[in-house]
């Protein structure tokens, strides 16, 4: 049958959405479980998020965070790394451990007829990770060697160190991963002293998705959980950062063929009200192909593969930036395309752009609700964020109420180019006499940890 592809498909009817009923449950000793049934397939996806990620590291030991994320499934009760390995695989169970600023996540993914086995592994490494001298040098070598191979590839150094400037001194300004330096002068009491501080249950988030049922789910918690005591975690203070002004930095690399380029400035935390005016802004900004920053630097310029926007949160703070790579001879004109753009953003916007970017997010939100890992992590987006319970059920009509006086708002009130930092690893010598002369001031120069060169 011929397809008439000339027209636009019809759409039957409204995209409308609705989170798996999600149940709050909390433990006696303090321990917050989130619970979502679901029946249609055999598998239980286990998160747990413990609020214990880098900013919580020392100021001498940055690293501290992700090392001990690294050393939690290295040997645990009585039970070596090849062993939890072996019964793992044999299960078909799988397990992944992640830390970020903000939290350390303890993932599993377990067939529903194989999950009190595996439940019972997993508290071991929630409760009684070995943390082994031997197995510490190990993964303190693998994460020494990680964070050198990291520091020769510019787009990791453009995004860490953008970061430094946007957070200057306060917790969110190290990587994740943390320094070299720092690293070798962690020992593994720095590890058992980190997990025994933050490893408490007031301190954690257990979400549960999948095919069991809560009052089994809540017995075998019980179960292995019980004897877990509660403390009161260490508590880290936290420097607003501010908005500084149109600044310009470089990380010199020699002879590189391209520019690795970031731009942006501090803006709020990430709030309800604001938002879904902030999302439709950043979707027709540069948060998808047909943005105004990726048409401009791609389609018409022809100076990279991509170039886009966000406005990146964490729990306490946020920050807008562009990010694009190009030719080193194009890094000059790609910002100052870019800072076009954002002033241009700001003097107006049209109702197609508006409608095609409601049309991109809502009927992409589904999607994202596909697999009940999706789910966890969304859920913990809720929790990180404090976000109302109907947060993910009234999203699309949020979305759709959004006007485009809202989002010029939200335009005039956290895009601004004036007070941008302008973040460019490449060659120094090709790009700094016109840098300078575009943005009319001297070009501080950076090491590869962020810190200025004399």
């Amino acid at each position: 049958m011929k397809v008439e592809r000339k027209n636009k498909p019809y759409e039957r009817e409204q995209i409308t959405f609705h989170l798996p009923k999600i149940k709050k449950l909390e433990t006696q000793n303090g321990l917050s479980i989130w619970f979502v049934n679901k029946t249609e397939l055999p598998i239980v996806q286990i998160g747990l998020f413990v609020s214990a990620g880098s900013k919580f590291d020392p100021d001498d030991k940055k690293g501290l965070s992700y090392l001990t994320s690294m050393m939690l499934d290295e040997g645990a009760g009585n039970l070596t790394a090849l062993q939890l390995d072996d019964e793992f695989e044999q299960m078909g169970t799988i397990l992944k451990i992640s830390a970020d600023h903000d939290s350390m996540a303890l993932n599993m993914l377990s067939l529903s007829e194989n999950f009190e086995r595996s439940f019972d592994l997993f508290s071991k490494i929630v409760l009684q990770p070995k943390f082994s001298e031997e197995d510490f040098l190990r993964e303190q070598k693998k994460l020494i060697d990680k964070i050198t191979q990291l520091s020769d590839e510019p787009s990791y150094l453009a995004s860490a160190v953008f970061e430094k400037l946007m957070f200057e001194a306060n917790a969110y300004a190290f990587p994740t991963v943390g320094y070299g330096e720092h690293i070798k002068n962690i020992s593994t009491d720095d590890l058992k002293h980190f997990h025994k501080e933050y490893f408490v249950p007031s301190n954690c988030n257990l979400i549960v998705v999948g095919n069991i049922e809560e009052k089994d789910l809540l017995n075998k918690i019980d179960d292995v959980f019980s004897s877990w005591i509660d403390s009161k975690a260490a508590a880290k203070n936290f420097a607003e950062p501010k908005r500084g002004k149109l600044k310009a930095f470089i990380i010199d690399k020699p002879g590189a063929a391209q520019s690795e380029i970031r731009i942006g400035h501090i803006t709020g935390k990430r709030d309800t009200e604001t938002f879904f005016s902030k999302s439709l802004l950043n979707t027709i900004l540069g948060g998808q192909f047909s943005s105004r920053i990726n048409l401009n630097l791609r389609e018409d310029k022809g100076y990279t593969y991509g170039a886009n926007s966000s406005f990146s949160y964490n729990k306490l703070s946020g920050y807008f930036a562009v990010s694009t790579s190009v030719q080193s001879e194009n890094t000059v004109p790609a910002v100052n395309e870019i800072l076009k753009e954002l002033k241009g953003i700001k003097r107006g916007i049209k109702k197609e752009e508006v409608e095609f970017a409601k049309s991109y997010l809502i009927k992409r939100f589904p999607s994202l609700f596909e697999t009940y890992s999706q789910i966890a992590t969304h859920l913990s987006s809720k929790i990180l964020y404090s976000l109302p319970d109907d947060y993910y059920d009234t999203y699309i009509k949020k979305i759709e109420k959004t006007s485009i006086d809202d989002i010029m708002n939200a335009a005039k009130e956290n895009i601004f180019p004036g007070d941008a930092a302008i973040l460019i690893v490449g060659d120094k010598k090709m790009i700094e006499e016109d840098l300078k002369n575009k943005i009319g001031q001297d070009i501080i120069e950076l090491d590869i940890n962020g810190n200025k060169i004399d």
